[in-house]
């Protein structure tokens, strides 16, 4: 333990001791075999820079627009329940759009990474007593699979209308060949390329590029705003956190703060007195 922590005391990127503590943990696994008594290692905090900078999301009217223009695009067919062979049979250029408004459906309504995204498959989900739960094959850093199901009714709705049109096998532009080197990042880059063409088609003006992360936030902090989570107690936060795979810590780092601080906004704009001597009055001659 004293030798990793004095290794990692070397490395002074944050990105590079997560690269590190990446690459260890994998020769830890494939030590195991030969070893099956080796322990995994024990690490030192790794602390990345504070910010204070809200993370970039869509405002609920921005992505109502942004899913009817895909469901526009894709010639009115991505919100319509498909067959195998009807979604085959339809021009390229609207499988395309299908397939985005899919891929952004399954982040937005079971809080998925957009590392998800190139591997999820039809497999992974279970209807339950009429509440879907996915549970993730592969997570983050190879954790142990977890377990997450929707929170907004309609996605029920949207998992099987997904589900008909892909019965099994890969979920997210499965025209794409898995087998194919660096396929994960082309499929993220293919879905990202199409979801800034559709952002600026629609006049959303954002900071940054909006990729799949971003629609992970949204996710978050709508779901946050809409269920005025920001009065419920810990236990209920926690379990809200432990259903998107993510910490209470996080959210109320990257999404509860900033929520409270434009109620707070709100709230004293609505009771705080008019001062009424700064406004200039009309002066008749």
């Amino acid at each position: 333990k004293r030798d990793i922590a004095d290794y990692f005391s070397l490395i002074n990127s944050r990105s590079r001791k997560c690269q590190q503590k990446a690459i260890l943990n994998k020769l830890n696994d494939v030590a195991s075999d030969d070893f099956p008594d080796l322990r995994a290692f024990e690490f030192p905090i790794i602390k990345g820079k504070s910010s204070n900078k809200q993370v970039e999301h869509f405002s609920r009217d921005e992505w109502d627009s942004l899913l009817r223009k895909i469901i526009e695009l894709s010639g009115n067919f991505a919100n319509r329940f498909l067959s195998v062979d009807e979604y085959q049979e339809l021009d390229k250029e609207y499988r395309k759009w299908i397939d985005l408004y899919d891929s952004i459906s399954l982040l937005f309504f079971f809080y998925l990474r957009a590392e998800d995204i190139p591997r999820i498959r039809t497999e992974w989900f279970k209807d339950v007593g009429g509440v879907i739960n996915v549970k993730l094959e592969k997570t983050k850093q190879d954790r142990l699979k977890q377990e997450t199901e929707h929170y907004y009714p309609d996605g029920y709705k949207v998992w099987k209308r997904i589900e008909k049109r892909r019965p099994d096998g890969f979920l997210c532009f499965p025209h794409l060949d898995r087998t194919k080197k660096r396929i994960n990042k082309n499929i993220s880059e293919t879905a990202n390329a199409l979801l800034q063409e559709v952002v600026e088609l629609c006049n959303i003006s954002k900071k940054s590029k909006m990729t799949l992360t971003n629609i992970r936030h949204t996710a978050f902090r709508l779901t946050l705003e809409e269920l005025d989570m920001v009065s419920f107690d810990e236990q209920e936060m926690r379990l809200f956190a432990d259903n998107g795979n993510t910490s209470i810590e996080m959210l109320n780092k990257t999404y509860l703060k900033h929520i409270k601080r434009g109620k707070l906004a709100s709230k004293a704009r609505k009771n705080l007195p008019s001062n009424s001597w700064l406004m200039q009055k009309r002066v008749s001659i």
